[in-house]
């Protein structure tokens, strides 16, 4: 990810891997051996219906004992509805095995992973059919997982010393912008810090919404390519919905914020 970020034209990028901080380490070292500013981050997927809500976390501590303990339990939580997936895909005529996922995966395991295995054994043309057909929500291969409470995953981000972003609002299916604005007043009690509206998800008037409803709350606007690798990609690293890209102004104003509250 820090060479394509370097290779993209980049100052800076965050990793931000979903229920891990793994991969901090090689990052940081990346980034130092590059060029290239490397922000520790996280990606958790909190309790919520009928939408998904995905909550950030920014400048926090990999190794703090709280973090670990959340993420920790998500990753089981992942481990364990991997097979039930592909249980359910074997009863509907998609023969994979595990064995072909965790392959993939190298690590920790997503869907993502499964829907190219589908794609390989020639089921499915691309990941999104995949998804769209089985693995996303509401769809016959969909299994949940543990979702934490949102207070929960931001208390834990704020005892690790870092900043809560709420991610892509548009995923949330909530009424605009009545639905969104009443969340992140609920979420920015808990300790919410900022609203991601530099996102693929959204259009450039979306994104516009969304920075207004920022400066509204007090909170920070932020940006982000929920890059994948490949995987599911919405955008090219560094780019964000409408033609837009990540300006870099965005991550100034986290280090300004972190360094507000860190003595």
């Amino acid at each position: 990810m820090v060479d394509l970020a370097k290779a993209a034209g980049l100052r800076a990028v965050a990793l931000t891997d979903h229920d891990t901080v793994a991969g901090m380490p090689e990052a940081f070292a990346a980034g130092v051996r590059v060029g290239v500013e490397v922000v520790a981050g996280v990606e958790v997927s909190a309790a919520h219906s009928p939408g998904s809500m995905h909550i950030l976390g920014y400048y926090l501590s990999p190794t703090h004992p709280e973090l670990v303990a959340v993420l920790e339990q998500l990753q089981n939580g992942r481990t364990e509805r991997a097979p039930k997936i592909i249980h359910r895909l074997k009863t509907l005529g998609l023969e994979i095995t595990l064995a072909e996922v965790l392959a993939l995966a190298s690590g920790q395991v997503g869907r993502a992973h499964i829907a190219q295995v589908l794609v390989n054994r020639g089921y499915m043309d691309s990941v999104s059919e995949a998804f769209d057909r089985y693995l996303k929500k509401g769809r016959p291969g969909y299994v949940d997982r543990l979702r934490p409470p949102a207070e929960e995953t931001i208390s834990a981000f704020r005892r690790a010393g870092g900043l809560a972003v709420l991610a892509h609002p548009a995923s949330l299916a909530l009424d605009e912008p009545r639905g969104v604005s009443a969340l992140v007043e609920r979420l920015k009690a808990m300790g919410l810090e900022g609203i991601e509206a530099f996102s693929p998800y959204h259009t450039r008037e979306m994104t516009a919404a969304f920075r207004d409803m920022a400066r509204r709350y007090g909170l920070l606007c932020t940006g982000g390519s929920d890059f994948h690798g490949g995987f599911k990609d919405r955008a090219d690293l560094g780019a964000a919905g409408g033609g837009l890209h990540v300006p870099y102004a965005v991550l100034e104003g986290l280090k300004e914020r972190i360094g507000g509250i860190k003595p």
